[in-house]
Formats: structure tokens, sequence, C-alpha cells
């Protein structure tokens, strides 16, 4: 399943260029904090709707100066990303190792995406 009109916008309280970057990186359509304006959210909610991009301007911040063990300790392995992107198109666990030639019960306790992703349920890793 693909959704092409699909707009992805990163609500964070994370401040961070490697996570602004990432999000680029996976062809997110925005990236705003929580804490942000009211009217910088509905800015931004309103030009990814009209096609555009809406990515907070980190100052002083750059991608090489950020020692960042948040980032580093809960980096998705490839695999892992894989999978999430499994999960995310509706696919269920006997489909995914099936894709992946991998065995049901390799696939079943990936744990580490949930703990990574701060996400107790497989329905809301996506």
């Amino acid at each position: 399943m693909d959704y092409p009109n699909l707009k992805i916008i990163i609500l964070t309280m994370y401040e961070h260029a490697v996570f602004l970057k990432q999000s680029k990186e996976y062809g997110m359509d925005g990236y705003l904090l929580k804490d942000s304006e009211p009217l910088v959210l509905i800015s931004g909610i309103n030009n990814v709707l009209k096609g555009e991009k809406a990515f907070l301007i980190i100052e002083g911040d750059t991608v090489n100066n950020i020692k960042d063990d948040f980032a580093a300790k809960n980096k998705l392995s490839e695999r892992e990303i894989e999978i999430c992107h499994q999960i995310c198109k509706g696919l269920n666990n006997h489909e995914i190792a099936e894709k992946f030639f991998l065995s049901y019960h390799t696939v079943k306790p990936q744990k580490n995406i949930y703990q990574k992703t701060e996400n107790l349920a497989r329905d809301r890793v996506n």
C-alpha cells in the first residue's frame, strides 16, 4: 500500500539538528516543536497541506557539532527501519518474515524498535 498524498509532520520536543536532518532524509514533510506558538504550528500544517515543507530552523546547531547520547542510543538499525516501513504498510509479522526470508520468531520480538521509539504496542510504531 502506497499513500502518495500522505503528509507527515514530526511534532516533537527535541530541538536537535540530527533529528531534523533525519526527518528530511526519511522524506517527512515537516518537523515542528510541540511548544511552538499556535500560529507557527497552524502555519506549518497549512504549508504542508499546500504541498510545501515545514521544517524549523535550529540556530547555532549543526549536525557536525552535536553529540547527542539520546540519538546515538536510540538509533534504529537498517533492519529495524526496514521492519518499521513494513509495519507502516500494514504487513503483519508473518508477512514481514516472509518478505525478508526471516523466521517469524526473528521478526516478532522486535522489542528494540518499541523501546527505541518509546512505543509499547505494535500499532503505535507507525
